[in-house]
């Protein structure tokens, strides 16, 4: 592999949650362009809606804020710190559905 210093892109491997379909699992690379996601044509929402549905390309300059989380458990705290909401009753249905990309 190359080194940090000579590697023009970072490569993640993630999900994207989009917002009527739950998550679906690809690739990201953060070039120092750009912010782009293809999702994998293996995942079932690719399969049943098609890969161009949930692949991103967006300029850098256009971005002001991108998050990401290690798990969504992280993501459900993050939203219930942001919201201030106690204790989430859909929390469980929620990730549930983030997981299985429904």
């Amino acid at each position: 592999g190359k080194s940090p210093s000579k590697r023009r892109f970072n490569k993640y491997e993630m999900r994207r949650i989009t917002r009527f379909d739950g998550s679906v699992g690809g690739t990201t690379l953060l070039t120092s362009n750009a912010f782009i996601f293809r999702a994998n044509v293996s995942d079932k929402l690719v399969i049943r809606n098609g890969q161009s549905t949930y692949n991103v390309s967006i300029p850098l300059d256009s971005i002001s804020e991108v998050l990401m989380f290690e798990s969504f458990d992280q993501l459900l705290e993050n939203i219930q710190a942001t919201t201030k909401v106690e204790g989430c009753e859909r929390c469980s249905e929620i990730k549930q559905k983030l997981v299985q990309g429904t």
